[in-house]
């Protein structure tokens, strides 16, 4: 017998056939759910030792408070989920505010005068919720519908700057088209971005003025003051104390 005539020889293994597949049953495919259920938008206030809180550091403040108040927040998807929450236009370090805006994605349907409630009993001494409501879908964020801010600025001048001094220099500004002003990274015509100017009503050194702001660009009181006076007149105190926006082509306050 030959080598090969004594070889054994496995023999092969059948692997029972897979079972017939049913075109039919194929496997459900299950549409993601909605990032939010609903989104609130709440006006609030920033006075007080809040005023010194960066934008970012308001964020986490309130991001907390949502957390101690345990109201149903929606988050972001990825490895580091944050809440859905944004803010109008940023306010600068040290201005105090009665108008801010933020809007808050939801995970369930809530009432929005009781997250309101919720939320402003967790936010810290200096933030009020003043106004809650719900956004329609759709809606356009804040940072693409706010358009102007009105601020209530007092101005820091030498005792010999008067009140008629400081109408006449509202005055001279107020005929000018142009006046440059030097930003971090461009020159900008500051009397464009300036809608609004005027001396506040009473006693004191006060202007109230309408700024323009969001994505075409935006000035700060300080910059208004600074082109009215130089360097011989500050800002001592500037309130923001609306927010305007454009809605079917005219402006509103929100």
């Amino acid at each position: 017998m030959s080598e090969a005539d004594g070889a054994q020889h496995d023999s092969p293994v059948t692997k029972p056939a897979p079972p017939a597949r049913d075109p039919s049953a194929g496997a459900v495919r299950v549409a993601p759910p909605e990032p939010y259920r609903c989104r609130v938008r709440m006006k609030f206030t920033k006075q007080g030792a809040v005023r010194f809180l960066s934008h970012l550091d308001l964020l986490k403040c309130v991001e907390r408070a949502l957390r101690r108040a345990q109201i149903p927040v929606a988050y972001t998807e990825g490895f580091h989920p944050r809440i859905r929450i944004s803010f109008g236009p940023a306010l600068a370090l040290g201005h105090a505010s009665v108008c801010e805006l933020m809007d808050i994605d939801m995970a369930d349907d809530i009432d929005a005068d009781d997250a309101a409630r919720r939320l402003g009993a967790a936010l810290p001494v200096g933030m009020e919720i003043r106004a809650a409501h719900l956004l329609e879908r759709g809606a356009r964020s804040l940072q693409a519908s706010v358009e102007r801010g009105r601020y209530h600025v007092a101005v820091e001048a030498p005792p010999d700057v008067s009140r008629d001094a400081l109408a006449a220099a509202v005055a001279g500004f107020l005929e000018l088209t142009e006046i440059t002003l030097q930003k971090k990274t461009r020159t900008v015509n500051l009397r464009a971005f300036v809608h609004d100017l005027r001396v506040a009503e009473g006693e004191s050194l006060a202007l109230e003025m309408l700024l323009q702001m969001g994505q075409e660009g935006s000035v700060r009181p300080e910059d208004v003051v600074f082109a009215l006076f130089g360097g011989a007149a500050g800002v001592a105190h500037a309130e923001r104390v609306a927010l305007q926006a454009r809605i079917d082509g005219t402006l509103v306050e929100l």
